[in-house]
């Protein structure tokens, strides 16, 4: 065996490796393979295991990394008032930009909080419409690619805990709703399909929300009674707190089987009613895929269509996709416009915050120049200068990355808080704003990208330095010259500050305007709360003398002008078939059930005729109140006045004969840039309608302080009144109760009204 290694592998060792360190290298493995007694191969193997390290790009990255951090943190620790203004206007930037990102990731890729949520799939007919209980009992059992399938349907109701009353949405579900989904309790149990059984007590579980707001998580709570709707429901367990429903955008506060809900046991009763129209949630068995399961899901469809070759509904394919974000396509696309202005204005103030950061990094640069031509005097090339500047920006960068995903959290709070409360009409209220590893990652990748953009040029400039003339400079005297990049981005922030200005007051400018649009009726020292006195818990004649008891009440508390009753406020109508002759179709038009003196309450003049008065009566011949657009639509170039109109859509009940004895002033329905269009009034005292009304006070001073004695007055009423909500006047807000969708400017409820009763 020769004493000696493989001269060829010990040559190649010292020549590729050149200096101490291949002498040092060399003389071990000799030593080595001289105790070993040998081993040619093993010899080759250690000076190619040695070459691959010595030529590895990650050798001497990692220690020079860390030397350059190291450095970094120095520099920064002996100058922090540039480093805190540059983290700061990265957070405002980052932070932003991880809120907005966000809200995005609650609309399209936000998964449900549950096991294996990939599994979860959502079933309609073309990614919109319902399908009916009826599809559900006959599907239920044939779906081979799935392990189960469940219904929800979001219901909006009320709830009574003790004394109080609030307004709440319910998920009427299937018994098996939380073993297909898999959703643990934190309180007592989800339902059994006992609960479902004819005779079987109601049972209900409630939201985390609801368990903490009214029942201060008392772990006692399951097997207290709640009533929803006319109906008494026992809790039996309380959900997660990350867990609302799969209705989204709505926010679900309590879930109960659907056969006990009452709104539905009418279509359950009826064997020729295909009953409630339902969505279809289903999982995915182990190794199933959604394309297989929904080829499945079409071969039911087929025999649905030869069962009921009548449905309308048929017609759209059934189709099945993964339960990801908002399923429904109509929320998708009225969320849209709004989340992609919100996207395009916080990408601008992420500019302007590296713009910022770059333009105060060439300005250290600058200050910094006798330094880095020390340093290369003393042997630094030009990409380690350049690596320490890079060092540098990133520590800033996640610097500001950190502390923008805080100011992201407490924005997404405060976002989250304000939302629901605002605007609990629009699909705004179910977007969670929250954190998690997709707002992590994307986070990350902005403040690297912020690295990146804000330090390259300003590392460029500080290791291109003119060595003699920066040497010559004294180091107390040193000051930043003129840049031609500094000047650039001055120029380059100033433009896109320009934008976001230009873009605010335009903002501010459409608000003024909104501000100013008359809706038809008065709003000022407005004050009105919405009052419903369910069918099942009041007779007609009862209702009738609450609601005038209510009004009469309400026009004596202190500081009241007035008081009337409206069936609708602006947002919040309903309509009727009309016909201006009797045997012809009917079309449908918006209406108004209101107290006589509402026209006088409301400010809203009487163009011509007569208002309603006390002789209009049930039994008297029935009148009607019109706008100018009907007036001028239905009988164009003549009188309204004296007309004859014939209400209702037909059926078992015929159509009742009105006559026109008033003509009023257009206003606004819908929404505040609406086009007229026809509307009309009954008097409440004619029409019948006795159940929802808003019970509206003209104060003499300010309405907030009227707003306490007239929550006190609604709630003396007992509890079967439901209280809806009650709300100032605030001409100034564009849409405290609705959202901008591009087509309209408010949506939901009255841009006039602003809840701040207590």
């Amino acid at each position: 065996m020769p004493d000696h290694p493989p001269r060829v592998a010990e040559w190649l060792l010292r020549w590729l490796l050149t200096g101490r360190d291949g002498d040092v290298i060399a003389g071990d493995l000799r030593e080595t393979y001289a105790v070993r007694g040998g081993g040619r191969l093993w010899y080759w193997i250690q000076v190619t295991t040695c070459v691959r390290i010595w030529f590895s790009p990650y050798r001497r990255a990692i220690p020079d990394l860390r030397q350059d951090l190291h450095y970094a943190l120095r520099v920064i620790r002996r100058n922090p008032g540039y480093a805190i203004a540059a983290i700061l206007c990265l957070a405002l930037g980052i932070g932003v930009n991880s809120t907005v990102f966000s809200l995005l990731d609650g609309m399209y890729f936000r998964m449900l909080p549950v096991p294996r949520a990939g599994h979860i799939v959502a079933i309609d007919r073309d990614g919109s419409m319902p399908v009916f209980w009826r599809d559900y009992l006959g599907l239920r059992g044939d779906l081979h690619a799935f392990t189960g399938v469940t219904t929800a349907v979001a219901r909006g109701t009320f709830m009574d805990v003790e004394r109080f009353n609030f307004e709440i949405t319910a998920e009427a579900v299937s018994a098996n709703y939380a073993d297909i989904l898999g959703v643990k309790p934190v309180v007592g149990r989800w339902f059994m399909p006992t609960d479902e059984s004819p005779g079987a007590e109601p049972p209900v579980v409630i939201s985390s929300g609801i368990w903490k707001t009214y029942f201060h998580r008392d772990p006692s709570v399951a097997g207290k009674y709640v009533r929803i709707e006319n109906q008494w429901y026992r809790i039996v367990g309380v959900a997660p707190a990350n867990f609302r429903g799969v209705s989204p955008p709505v926010e679900i506060d309590a879930w109960l089987p659907l056969v006990t809900f009452p709104i539905f046991r009418p279509q359950l009763a009826d064997p020729r009613d295909p009953g409630p129209t339902v969505n279809l949630i289903g999982r995915l068995a182990a190794h199933e895929t959604v394309a297989h399961a929904g080829a499945e899901m079409a071969v039911a469809d087929t025999r649905l269509r030869q069962a009921y070759p009548n449905v309308k509904r048929y017609i759209t394919p059934m189709t099945t996709h993964v339960f990801r974000g908002i399923t429904s396509p109509e929320s998708r696309r009225t969320m849209r416009a709004i989340a992609m202005l919100l996207l395009a204005v916080v990408v601008i103030v992420l500019l302007i915050a590296c713009v910022n950061v770059a333009n105060l990094l060439l300005s250290r640069a600058a200050v910094r120049q006798r330094e880095m031509a020390l340093r290369r005097s003393l042997g630094a090339s030009h990409g380690r200068l350049i690596r320490q500047g890079l060092a540098e920006s990133l520590i800033l960068a996640v610097g500001g990355a950190v502390l923008g995903i805080l100011f992201g959290g407490w924005t997404d709070r405060v976002l989250s808080s304000w939302l629901p409360a605002s605007i609990p009409q629009s699909v705004l209220r179910g977007i969670y704003l929250e954190m998690n590893w997709r707002v992590a990652a994307f986070t990350a990748g902005v403040a690297l990208i912020c690295a990146v953009l804000f330090s390259l040029v300003p590392a460029l400039e500080g290791s291109s330095v003119d060595l003699l003339a920066a040497l010559k400079t004294d180091a107390r005297s040193g000051r930043a010259g003129r840049s031609r990049q500094r000047d650039s981005y001055v120029v380059v922030q100033v433009a896109l500050s320009l934008v976001l200005l230009i873009a605010a007051g335009l903002l501010l400018r459409a608000l003024q305007r909104t501000s100013k649009i008359n809706p038809g009726f008065a709003t000022d020292r407005r004050v009105y709360i919405r009052l419903f006195a369910p069918e099942r818990d009041f007779t007609f004649d009862a209702s009738t003398r609450l609601f005038t008891r209510l009004l009469g009440e309400a026009r004596s508390l202190p500081g009241v002008r007035d008081a009337t009753l409206s069936f609708a406020v602006l947002g919040f109508t309903d309509g009727e078939c009309v016909s201006t002759v009797r045997n012809v179709t009917p079309s449908h038009v918006n209406l108004n059930v209101v107290e006589p003196n509402y026209f006088q309450v409301m400010d809203l003049p009487l163009i011509r005729g007569r208002d309603f008065s006390s002789y209009d009566q049930p039994h008297s011949p029935r009148v009607i109140i019109v706008n100018e657009t009907m007036a001028r639509q239905r009988w164009p170039g003549e009188e309204a006045l004296g007309k004859t109109v014939w209400l209702g859509c037909g059926g078992k009940i015929p159509p009742v004969r009105a006559e026109v004895v008033g003509v009023v002033r257009d206003s606004k329905v819908g929404a505040l840039d609406e086009v007229p269009h026809p509307f009309f009034y009954e008097s409440r005292y004619q029409e019948g309608w006795t159940q929802f009304f808003a019970l509206i006070l003209h104060t003499r001073g300010d309405p907030h302080a009227v707003a306490r004695p007239l929550i006190q007055l609604a709630r003396a009423a007992g509890p079967d009144l439901r209280v809806y909500d009650c709300a100032l006047s605030a001409s100034w807000w564009l849409c405290p109760f609705g959202a901008f969708d591009g087509r309209r400017l408010c949506w939901g409820r009255s841009a006039y009204w602003q809840s701040h009763c207590p």
